[in-house]
């Protein structure tokens, strides 16, 4: 699990893919102008780090802050597998394992890295 504004630097959720996390959920809130994180981050995230990707967006204003939703479930390929708009909704999706298994195979993202170069 990451929340809010932890999941928006990339080191945690590679950490998470490192030991073997399928998938990190999200609960946030969100508010415009940010809606970047939701359409951009959240799909590079998933993506990058061949994993699942939940994300739990606030809908509605309180005070001076629009929640603009947009919550996601994104798969390791970077693709929706299931996208709310922005407004109140209710989604849902399947994480099937062999998908997880299948893009992990042909992708390799996590297994080209160069640590020594970085660390």
């Amino acid at each position: 699990m990451a929340i809010f504004y932890d999941f928006e630097f990339s080191e945690l959720v590679r950490a998470y893919a490192l030991a073997g996390a399928e998938v990190v959920l999200i609960p946030t809130a969100n508010m415009q102008p940010y809606t970047g994180i939701a359409i951009r981050f959240v799909p590079a995230r998933a993506e990058e780090n061949e994993i699942y990707v939940a994300y739990a967006n606030r809908v509605e204003s309180e005070g001076n802050f629009e929640y603009y939703g947009l919550s996601c479930v994104v798969g390791p390929d970077g693709l929706d597998h299931a996208r709310a708009a922005v407004e109140e909704e209710i989604i849902y999706a399947s994480l099937p394992k062999e998908h997880l298994t299948n893009i992990r195979k042909s992708l390799s993202h996590l297994n080209d890295r160069s640590p020594e170069l970085y660390s």
